[in-house]
């Protein structure tokens, strides 16, 4: 069409690159988007939930139990870690955009169970499947952009994604705050977020799936068709032979099961140093308590 055309001659003059590549790095920055919006929203309403449901302590009660309001956001965060988890087994079979895709329509599915919800318990359901949606969808974002975009570019796209995430964040909290004086205003909010879950999921249609994915199932032609168009030139012989090679370098360690490629992966020294760097760099910011200014700063705020 002539939008895509046009698409297409403004993201080479400006960035010099393909459109489809710049469609598809958004499409998947969406997911920061999306996790942003979640723990910014979260923390914005839970003081709303809690004084417009104080008549319904049966329900809801958050003023009067710690339990409740905690519960409402680590039900999230403990489905995250085993979205995370199941993420590798999910990819290697069905695709990462197919991933990316469906747990956009579960975040969807959660979001409206939040804004129907009666009771807390019903609340914390929704929580769950928004977690889950999220987990497996900031572990396969990366990858995903990292099989996609080209090296010079890799960077840059999983940054943006970062700023996706304090953007939607900063979004949840301004519109909260504007919202705020209505009653009843927290389930709007909370369906916005499946609002953007959805445009996530229509944006991620016309984006391929990982060019290496598809590699690895064997369907190598479709495979080298998708890596031309997000380079968008035909000359892609030295990126095209690494892959190969990549390939059939590792076509039995694909074949094996998802804990023997863990182990194997493990028995690498290079690679187990990284985890461990990565993995403390974790903890280290855990310690700092990031996550209750994240999550609490206007329970926090309210109470002092």
């Amino acid at each position: 069409s002539r939008i895509q055309i046009l698409f297409e001659n403004f993201s080479r003059v400006m960035l010099g690159l393909p459109g489809k590549a710049i469609h598809t790095g958004l499409s998947a920055c969406f997911t920061g988007l999306l996790y942003g919006y979640n723990m910014g929203n979260i923390n914005s309403i839970l003081v709303q939930i809690s004084l417009e449901t104080q008549g319904d302590p049966q329900n809801w009660g958050l003023l009067a139990s710690d339990f409740r309001r905690e519960m409402l956001v680590s039900s999230a965060i403990v489905l995250a870690v085993v979205g995370a988890i199941c993420n590798d087994p999910l990819n290697r079979m069905l695709g990462r955009k197919r991933v990316l895709q469906i747990t956009a329509l579960l975040y969807v599915i959660g979001c409206g169970i939040m804004v129907g919800a009666g009771c807390w318990q019903v609340f914390c359901l929704g929580r769950v499947a928004v977690g889950f949606a999220f987990g497996c969808q900031l572990a396969t974002c990366s990858p995903y952009l990292a099989e996609q975009m080209s090296t010079a570019w890799r960077g840059p796209f999983n940054v943006l994604n970062i700023l996706f995430l304090k953007a939607g964040a900063g979004i949840a909290a301004i519109l909260v705050g504007f919202v705020s004086r209505y009653h009843g205003s927290w389930r709007y909010t909370v369906g916005l977020g499946g609002i953007l879950a959805l445009l996530m999921f229509l944006l991620l249609i016309p984006a391929p799936e990982s060019c290496r994915w598809l590699v690895h199932q064997g369907r190598t032609e479709e495979g080298r068709m998708v890596l031309e168009q997000l380079r968008g030139t035909s000359k892609v012989e030295d990126e095209w032979e690494l892959m190969l090679e990549d390939y059939h370098s590792n076509d039995g360690r694909h074949k094996t099961s998802h804990f023997r490629h863990i182990k194997d992966m493990l028995q690498d020294r290079a690679v187990k140093r990284a985890l461990i760097l990565g993995m403390l760099l974790k903890i280290f910011q855990q310690f700092t308590g990031m996550n209750v200014i994240h999550y609490y700063s206007t329970v926090i705020t309210s109470e002092a």
